[in-house]
């Protein structure tokens, strides 16, 4: 089994681990010219971001092939999943890529701009992340054909966020960062899309696509967000910040 993940703070590299198999970094992936992969059973874990995929994994399934005989889909958010699952399903259809199973699991949400992180941590007990992950891990060990969270409302929601006018998002504007930065490095490492240069301070430039993971990985907790919801940052804890740097480089 191949399981391909995209991590910024740690949720779908633990998911990934759980369920087992060899994993792969979608960011690596894209950094190398090989696509075609082949497996008895091949998964990918992804975020939610806004009832959408990150960019680079939407770029990655449009450019991979993949031949398995079971294909899963797992979606990780932290407040609501809205349509995301049937936004998996579609963009893997487009690109041939029949998803016999996908689910989606609850967990911390890293969204600094929607969300107190600090509750955010606090309130994970309540979402039963280890049970959740076993009972997915089961049902794909027995290569149960569903697609759950597809409905009517969600549907609509769906046609709700596609509808709304999309502008394209300079996120780089609103990071600054306070004096207590050490130039370690790390944000440049865990950063998905190298869009981070150190220069006097961390420069991040303009391809930014608000994964939240070289501000959630400071080790001094230096880069800020003007208008976050507060200074609490999270990195999941059974994934250390070497493995996500790995897993984006």
């Amino acid at each position: 089994m191949k399981i391909f993940y995209f991590t910024t703070t740690g949720n779908c590299l633990e998911v990934a681990k759980k369920i087992g198999g060899e994993l792969i970094s979608i960011p690596a992936v894209l950094k190398c010219d090989k696509f075609d992969f082949e497996d008895d059973i091949i998964g990918i874990v992804t975020p939610n971001y806004e009832g959408d995929l990150p960019s680079p994994v939407k770029e990655f399934l449009k450019r991979v092939k993949l031949k398995a005989d079971y294909l899963f889909g797992i979606i990780t958010y932290g407040a609501f999943n809205a349509n995301a699952n049937e936004v998996l399903l579609r963009i893997g259809q487009q690109n041939h890529i029949q998803f016999n199973y996908i689910n989606s699991i609850i967990m911390v949400d890293n969204s600094f701009v929607y969300f107190d992180i600090e509750k955010q941590i606090k309130n994970l007990p309540k979402k039963r992340v280890a049970e959740s992950i076993i009972k997915i891990k089961t049902e794909i060990e027995h290569k149960i054909n569903k697609i759950y969270g597809i409905n009517i409302g969600r549907k609509l929601i769906g046609v709700l966020i596609s509808s709304y006018p999309k502008k394209k998002k300079n996120y780089s504007k609103k990071f600054y960062v306070e004096d207590t930065c050490i130039k370690c490095g790390i944000c440049e490492k865990v950063c998905p899309i190298d869009n981070i240069s150190i220069e006097d301070k961390p420069v991040i430039h303009d391809k930014c696509i608000l994964c939240g993971a070289c501000t959630h990985n400071c080790p001094k907790n230096s880069i800020r967000y003007k208008g976050e919801k507060s200074k609490s940052r999270y990195r999941n804890q059974n994934v250390s910040v070497t493995e996500i740097i790995a897993a984006n480089n």
